[in-house]
């Protein structure tokens, strides 16, 4: 996700399984912690977004 309270919400929406990536701070709930993180909101790391291969 690009936002930890997207990432948030994701989870609260049953969700969570599917991210394969997320914005450096997200950390809620404690399984987002284990999501691979891209980058900041300054600086996203474009070649590992694509390596993830996101379909959403």
């Amino acid at each position: 996700s690009m936002a930890p309270h997207i990432t948030e919400l994701l989870f609260a929406a049953g969700g969570g399984a599917r991210i394969v990536g997320a914005m450096n701070y997200s950390d809620y709930p404690a399984a987002a912690r284990s999501i691979p993180l891209i980058g900041s909101n300054s600086q996203i790391d474009i070649e590992r977004v694509i390596a993830m291969k996101p379909d959403l």
